[in-house]
């Protein structure tokens, strides 16, 4: 199986055009294993602050027409944890309408109530589970989402490197046809018990990555980032093999350049520069120089370890 990529699209027409350039060059992956995700900042949620505001309601609808014309498909987000359905249903409904028009059936949801609203309002669409419901246990699942009809679930990238669950995971949700979709870039040492990670993806929280980064930051070595999660362009192969279905490129308000260097790293399964580079967030500057070769088959090894200790 060829894993799939989910690409946060920053409302970007060149990067998607520069996606497209780079695909039409290549025999081993087409334009149907891509998919960009984005969203309109219309709704507060966790991708607030990462949103083009700027952008007219006319310049997103032709973003998402040049994404759909390049043959690329297309999943719109809505990551609040809670949305006032009432006071906001006109514009959803009108959202929703128009996508289908466009031809875009695919929903990443966090909220439960909307999950709800929009399964019985709007049965054409295919609804996928945000990370932020922090799916890391065939248990947390059932508690809330049990009775759901899912497509896709996107867990969280706690357990990237907890190969045993996951693949419990994955032969779970495979029995009810779900797919399951992992952050690839994700740098955090949050394991969803960090009170300030968790207030970073509430709306209602004005808290700045860089501060849920450095709190992180403060309390970790740089050889502990080593165990961070992030899934080296090297190591996909191995995601592979457990039938990961799709891997997630975060590359929020990330220069065009620098996004492209991600996605290119990802597609050709190898990464030449510092490992931090492959992080998503904009602070990457500040991140010390790690040679990634220096890291090939170092953290394929912990993980590995770690499968065989916990068997």
């Amino acid at each position: 199986m060829w894993i799939k990529y989910s690409i946060w699209s920053n409302l970007d027409n060149d990067l998607i055009k520069e996606v497209k350039n780079m695909i039409s060059q290549m025999k081993t992956i087409k334009c149907s294993d891509v998919e960009f995700f984005l969203a309109y900042p219309w709704f507060n949620h966790a991708l607030d602050r990462y949103i083009n505001k700027d952008i007219s309601l006319e310049d997103f609808f032709n973003h998402i027409t040049c994404i759909i014309g390049l043959w690329f498909s297309v999943r719109y987000v809505f990551n609040a944890l809670t949305i006032d359905i009432d006071k906001e249903k006109d514009n959803i409904d009108f959202l929703l309408n128009k996508l289908l028009l466009l031809g875009i059936n695919k929903l990443t949801i966090c909220d439960i109530k909307l999950i709800d609203y929009i399964s019985n309002n709007f049965k054409n669409f295919s609804i996928w589970l945000s990370t932020v419901n922090r799916i890391d246990s065939i248990e947390k699942f059932k508690i809330s989402f049990w009775f759901y009809n899912f497509d896709k679930v996107i867990l969280s990238n706690s357990i990237n490197y907890d190969l045993l669950q996951l693949t419990s995971l994955i032969n779970f949700f495979k029995e009810k046809n779900i797919d399951v979709e992992l952050i690839a870039n994700e740098l955090t040492r949050c394991d969803g018990k960090c009170d300030v990670c968790f207030s970073y993806a509430d709306f209602g929280k004005n808290i700045s990555h860089k501060k849920v980064f450095y709190c992180c930051w403060e309390k970790q070595s740089i050889i502990s980032f080593l165990d961070s999660n992030l899934i080296r362009p090297e190591d996909v192969f191995l995601y592979e093999r457990i039938w990961v279905t799709y891997l997630k490129l975060w590359l929020r308000k990330t220069e065009t350049i620098r996004s492209i260097k991600i996605i290119n790293s990802y597609i050709h399964r190898k990464h030449i520069g510092s490992f931090f580079e492959l992080v998503w967030d904009s602070y990457h500057e500040s991140y010390p120089y790690l040679d990634n070769s220096r890291l090939d088959n170092v953290i394929l090894s912990k993980i590995l370890s770690r499968a065989n200790h916990m068997k």
